[in-house]
């Protein structure tokens, strides 16, 4: 198996591949290395190979455990990008030796293997600049004698640099679990190496395998969807794919593959090369997490649906309680309080009834708020409310002290701007740079001059300050024409609560 599989067996793995001399330098590396690295293959080559870890000691303790004990297997590290991204991996490694017996360096592997780098085709297509540059100088310079013995040399070189690659990268499928097969077409007949035939139960090669076979130990559930992907495969010459198998023994496991398809002169496809790996652990950890969202996503729905509720029992006590006051002040600070609860209630609501539980449509929210505070002081009016508001979207931080600002101001301008019953207030919302404005106006009668909006008197306005405060905002006052006021703030940031 080995003489058949060549560099393009590594091309298609995902995880990544190292050769590692004595020294603890890097010998070798795959494309893989370089993507989750950032660095180069030319780079990489010669530097130590604890330096894109976060945890150098740990790989150096990792690389010595291998010459000690001949390998280590799932020994868990973190790639660093050169970006900063880390990736976490669990490696498998061991020791490879010369001719004479003598260590000569380790391999190690990812679980998940990625493509190797394409070292053996620059290789392979070298040997043959060789050969054409060694036969047309024969040709041409019978007497060159020296100068062909050296180029004789140099080809035995590049063959045994090509064979010892070769032996590296069986290392490597063997360390990595990994099967490879070899499919043809046309015949339906593949070769596989030993690990393909394990991952689906049998202790030795069967003597026969090709698709028929393959789709047999498919789960049926499962076998339209690979068949989509093999047809898929055969137009775009890539195949990927996640399915259920049925092992041997019965057990069901996860298999993770990948392939690429390769054509004759006429475009017809013969032959697809490509490496299979059990992913059941993984595939049950995703299920795991798909559940937990799910649950949580149940949760937090059910908490906003509760709140909203208590809010609306708290608002309904309030409207019980005000029946019994007959002072027509105190009767209004009830319908200020009940204004206020009803803003925080709303909030909930629209995160309760909205897919995404992180965030709130203001628009809809606006909307909805203004319908509920016209409908509670302007019965008998002709008070008309124009928007103009960019849909965005706001967290739970910025939603509750914007919808109460909203409310003290809506409500304010509804109560006390318009003697007559008839006016227009204005309400927009939208991106200036990377602060957001809100603006509130009316073409009421306008505030009193001696209302200082930085230090108010009126409860409402100072709460309308303190919130602004708590967005880490400013606010404007203009008088000019009625009343306007500006808010401008940026969308804070979730905050862990204890």
């Amino acid at each position: 198996m080995s003489n058949r599989y060549n560099r393009e067996l590594i091309e298609v793995s995902i995880d990544p591949l190292v050769t590692i001399g004595p020294d603890g330098n890097i010998n070798d590396v795959n494309r893989a290395v370089e993507l989750v690295t950032g660095y180069s293959r030319d780079q990489l080559v010669g530097t130590d190979f604890s330096d894109y870890f976060t945890d150098h000691d740990m790989a150096k303790a990792g690389y010595e455990e291998v010459f000690h004990e001949g390998f280590v297997k799932d020994y868990p590290l973190e790639i660093q990008h050169k970006n900063g991204d880390i990736t976490p991996v669990l490696y498998n490694a061991s020791t490879y030796k010369d001719e004479n017996g003598q260590v000569i360096g380790v391999f190690a592997a990812a679980r998940d293997i990625t493509q190797l780098k394409k070292a053996e085709e620059v290789l392979k297509e070298h040997m043959v600049n060789m050969e054409i540059t060694v036969k047309k100088r024969t040709a041409e310079l019978t007497n060159a004698n020296v100068l062909l013995k050296a180029e004789i040399k140099e080809r035995k070189r590049i063959e045994n640099l090509i064979r010892d690659n070769i032996q590296r990268m069986d290392l490597a499928l063997e360390s990595a679990d990994m099967g490879v097969w070899d499919l043809d077409i046309l015949n339906d007949d593949t070769i596989r190496t030993l690990e393909y035939d394990q991952i689906f139960g049998y202790e030795s090669l069967l003597p026969e395998w090709g698709l028929k076979i393959f789709f047999e130990h498919i789960l049926p559930e499962d076998q339209e969807y690979v068949q989509q992907r093999f047809e898929n495969a055969y137009e775009t010459n890539k195949l990927y794919f996640q399915s259920r198998i049925i092992r041997v023994d019965k057990q069901i496991r996860w298999i993770e593959a990948f392939g690429n398809v390769y054509r004759d002169e006429k475009d017809v496809p013969i032959r697809m090369l490509g490496v299979i790996t059990d992913i059941t652990e993984r595939k049950e950890t995703e299920i795991k997490l798909i559940n937990l969202l799910e649950e949580k996503d149940v949760l937090l729905r059910e908490i906003h649906h509760r709140v909203k509720n208590n809010m609306q029992i708290i608002s309904s006590l309030l409207s019980l309680e005000s029946s019994n006051v007959f002072d027509k002040r105190d009767v209004g600070l009830f319908t200020i309080v009940q204004d206020r609860v009803k803003s925080i209630a709303l909030i909930h609501d629209n995160l309760y009834q909205s897919e995404d539980l992180s965030s709130i449509k203001f628009e809809d929210y606006i909307k909805n708020l203004s319908s509920q505070l016209f409908s509670t002081y302007t019965r008998n009016s002709n008070i008309k409310l124009v928007t103009d508001i960019v849909d965005l979207k706001f967290n739970l931080e910025t939603a509750i002290p914007l919808g109460l600002i909203l409310n003290e101001l809506i409500s304010n301008s509804l109560k006390h701007a318009f003697s007559d019953f008839e006016g227009e207030i204005f309400i927009s919302l939208h991106h200036k740079g990377e602060e957001i404005e809100v603006i509130i106006k009316d073409n009421g009668v306008g505030l009193p001059e001696d209302v200082d909006i930085k230090n108010p008197k009126k409860l409402g306005l100072q709460l309308v300050s303190s919130l602004v405060e708590q967005l880490e905002g400013t606010i404007e006052l203009d008088r000019s024409h009625g009343t306007k006021f500006k808010i401008k703030f940026k969308q804070l940031q979730y905050e862990e609560r204890l």
